[in-house]
């Protein structure tokens, strides 16, 4: 690289509530790196005010740097599906569209975020040559294994944090990344609806990132993991090496305020809180610290030194609380955490060539005020029904997902419960055939054995045709003998006796008018999602299963788990009679 003919570019993402980071962050950068011939600083703005940004202009002419900004509007508008950002503000999706907003001639970029603080030069970095890489990175290892399954990786294969990256934008350009980046998915990258950039980045890029040394992105919290530690999260992270590891620690370029011990809130003990502090105090002077978590930070403080000595003992406590053990802030602990006073509920309905069906149980459901949303999941449908369903899109709580292929009903409704878990955060997923019916009590019944029922997974309900006539509503898991009767229509009803236990014999569960059973219809039934890990809840259907029996496989898995399955007795749902003999 020729420091004198070219130039560097750095990029940005942010809004007003992280403007006072970034405005640290860039002192920083500018008051290290006065040796950089040629440096344009590039903002990709979210609503940022006009006060903001003329500050931040303000910053860079001091060290004589030109400062653009690209203004980015609403990043919500921007995608094809409902974003969900784990409790992060959206502006930290801003990068994924630095290839697209910023100028062609724009080739080469060092992204940073809002929360760093450089302390060195960037020019060992910012001229590393990248080869066949589209990014480079710093690997991140204690993100969880459920995370990285989710977008298709191995435990031990190497994660990457987005807080600093080096990018190709030319390379993005040329390849189509960023399209798919900023969410144009297709195949694997669209199926797994991936909520946060990082995740993004990480699955779109997959195999085309390079490693960069960790003092380049130095996380402050790491100061509590030993190396080891680390490698036993993810095998990968031998690569950076014992001794790489700790000269980071000694002597980092770029630090990462990340973990519990952020430097702006009052009563932290950041070991590098001080270093925020300076260059805030060169940017904002009298910049109030936000208060009123003194005593957590305290706890904190203890909770981190202890650790040093119990590593696994960090690593039990980090996981019981929901968080990343270390990797994501505090911001993410929503997404993790499931008590019971979260109760959002997600209706699935998954359609197959009869969108007309699919559209009258939406008009009837959609207005529920017991639902949250309602997701519709066409099954790569091979006519029109795509056309007619995707105008529910932007229609209040209902949303609607196609798939690339016909994957079967286990496939279908799998995909609806990644997409109501990650992005609109259901507590409770419905998993619902387009031609039942049901009420409003009925689903506060079922929700209701559920939460009443001590380890319950799953709840249905008793079904009845049209007319009030009695249908079939549980299954009793049988030996190898009698499931070979139960497939067959006539054995089915010449050993009926045998072959499923009697309702007056089932077990009560949380009350009297809601019993035990081993499986209930796949045609209607409610999900408990907080009893389940993130990875779980990623593989409750087998892909594996295109129709039929997936109603006993699910129940011999939740028996398997210790887990249990409730019938109500006292609040129907209905069904046409022709389908639920068929699916019975």
């Amino acid at each position: 690289m020729d420091w004198n003919t070219e130039t560097v570019n750095i990029i940005y993402a942010s809004n007003d509530g992280y403007a006072g980071h970034l405005a640290a962050s860039l002192y920083s950068l500018l008051d290290h790196n006065r040796n950089i011939p040629r440096m344009d600083i590039y903002i990709l703005s979210v609503g940022m005010s006009e006060a903001y940004l003329e500050r931040l202009a303000g910053i860079a002419g001091k060290f004589c740097r030109s400062l653009h900004v690209a203004e980015l509007g609403n990043l919500r508008e921007r995608f094809d599906y409902a974003v969900d950002t784990r409790g992060f503000d959206i502006s930290a999706m801003g990068r994924l569209f630095a290839p697209k907003v910023l100028p062609d001639s724009v080739r080469k970029a060092l992204y940073l975020d809002c929360d760093t603080i450089v302390n060195g030069s960037i020019r060992p970095l910012y001229g590393t040559e990248l080869g066949n890489h589209l990014a480079g990175m710093v690997m991140e290892p204690t993100v969880y294994r459920e995370m990285k399954e989710s977008i298709g990786m191995e435990k031990d294969e190497p994660y990457y944090n987005s807080g600093v990256l080096l990018m190709d934008l030319e390379a993005w350009r040329n390849q189509g990344c960023a399209g798919a980046a900023a969410g144009n998915f297709t195949g694997f990258i669209r199926a797994a609806f991936l909520p946060v950039d990082q995740d993004t980045i990480n699955g779109a890029l997959r195999g085309r990132i390079m490693t960069l040394p960790v003092r380049y992105n130095y996380f402050t919290n790491y100061r509590y993991f030993r190396y080891r530690t680390l490698v036993s999260m993810c095998g990968a992270y031998r690569a950076v090496g014992e001794d790489g590891y700790r000269q980071a620690g000694k002597a980092p370029v770029i630090i990462h305020y990340l973990g519990d011990e952020r430097p702006w809130i009052a009563g932290n003990h950041n070991h590098f809180r001080r270093l925020y502090e300076y260059y805030l105090d060169k940017t904002l002077e009298g910049n109030p610290k936000a208060g009123g978590k003194e005593a957590v930070h305290a706890h904190v403080w203890v909770f981190n030194h202890a650790s040093l000595i119990c590593p696994a003992f960090r690593l039990w406590i980090s996981r019981r609380l929901g968080n990343e053990a270390g990797g994501q802030p505090q911001e993410a602990e929503g997404f993790w955490k499931r008590g019971n006073d979260m109760d959002k509920i997600s209706m699935i309905i998954l359609n197959y060539n009869d969108s007309y069906t699919t559209l009258s149980l939406v008009d009837e459901v959609k207005d529920y005020e017991c639902l949250d949303s309602v997701v519709v999941v066409d099954n790569h449908s091979s006519d029109d029904s795509w056309k007619r369903l995707q105008t529910l899109n932007g229609s209040g709580k209902v949303h609607a997902l196609r798939l690339e292929q016909n994957g079967g009903y286990g496939m279908g409704n799998q995909e609806g419960i990644n997409y109501a878990v990650s992005c609109l955060e259901a507590d409770y997923v419905i998993i619902a055939n387009p031609d039942i019916h049901v009420t409003p009590r009925c689903i506060r019944r079922v929700k209701d054995a559920l939460d009443k029922t001590q380890g319950a997974v799953a709840a249905s309900a008793r079904v009845k045709d049209p007319m009030g006539g009695e249908l079939f509503s549980y299954w009793t898991l049988l030996p190898l003998w009698k499931d070979l009767l139960d497939t067959g229509l006539v054995t089915r009803r010449l050993f009926k006796a045998m072959l499923n236990t009697p309702s007056y014999r089932l077990a009560y569960a949380g009350d009297e008018d809601c019993r035990l059973v081993d499986a209930v219809p796949g045609s209607f039934f409610m999900l408990k999602t907080g009893i389940l890990t993130p990875g779980e809840i990623k593989e409750v259907f087998d892909k594996h299963i295109f129709l039929y029996y997936e109603e006993k496989v699910l129940g011999q898995k939740f028996r398997k788990m210790g887990l249990k399955t409730v019938l109500v007795t006292d609040e129907p749902m209905s069904m046409p009679i022709l389908s639920a003999l068929t699916k019975a």
